[in-house]
């Protein structure tokens, strides 16, 4: 089923660039928040505080930089009060920062994580305002069969130019040389399903475990409700619409 240009993109901007709306309640002091016990902290303490801590004003923590037990470097903020306000930072203000460096964010690992934000969190904070939307359907990887059209090339309401560059040297660190996107639309049920789709296939690895674990890793740079789709076969009319991440 082949639809429009002008209706896919529409689709597709809809799902993995939705803006949420500003939220109308009073601002919430984010240090108090962390203050809460994490086994009282329910779904109304995260949605405070994911809506308020990318502006909260942290000190830099030393070490500045850490890799977490997944592998992965995070920039290292502390909730350390008394700290004079021309040492401080916020999320927001080092987030071109952290694009351009590959960096997710960890708030006083010292005392075993306050919070973690994967790069994907930062990457969606950079296109929609939001780490994300706690009401998101988290987004999942699957191998499907070719009901599916093509939507477009991915472009930067997607993925933007720094998270394109972190995530394509990853994939040629681990071997996977000049990686390519598309965004696909799957017909599910009648319903148009965007997805992203690269250029490896079930059949690269030696068993389903292997992409699976490389799918896992690519989640980290991703936003979190973005969907990932596979092909059992190479469908070379797919690839040649592909783009270079």
């Amino acid at each position: 089923m082949f639809l429009s240009v002008c209706l896919l993109t529409r689709t597709c901007s809809s799902f993995f660039a939705r803006r949420f709306s500003s939220s109308s309640s009073p601002p919430v002091n984010v240090l108090e928040l962390l203050a809460v016990p994490k086994a009282q902290r329910d779904p109304n303490w995260r949605l405070s505080f994911l809506s308020s801590v990318s502006s909260t004003p942290f000190s830099p923590a030393k070490p500045q930089y850490l890799k977490g037990p997944d592998g992965f470097p995070y920039y290292v903020l502390s909730s350390q009060e008394n700290v004079p306000a021309d040492q401080q930072v916020s999320i927001e203000s080092q987030k071109d920062f952290l694009l351009d460096k590959g960096l997710g964010v960890v708030i006083n690992p010292s005392s075993g994580a306050e919070w973690v934000f994967s790069y994907g969190d930062i990457v969606n904070l950079h296109l929609t305002g939001k780490f994300r939307n706690e009401e998101e359907i988290l987004g999942n990887e699957e191998t499907v069969e070719d009901n599916m059209v093509i939507v477009r090339q991915a472009d930067d309401t997607i993925l933007p130019p720094p998270a394109r560059k972190a995530l394509r040297m990853y994939l040629e660190k681990v071997g996977k040389e000049s990686p390519k996107l598309a965004v696909i639309a799957r017909d599910v049920g009648g319903r148009l399903e965007p997805n992203l789709c690269f250029d490896f296939f079930e059949e690269d690895f030696e068993n389903r475990n292997q992409l699976s674990a490389l799918l896992s890793v690519i989640r980290w740079f991703l936003p979190k409700h973005y969907r990932i789709v596979t092909y059992h076969k190479r469908n070379e009319e797919l690839v040649k619409k592909m783009s270079p991440l």
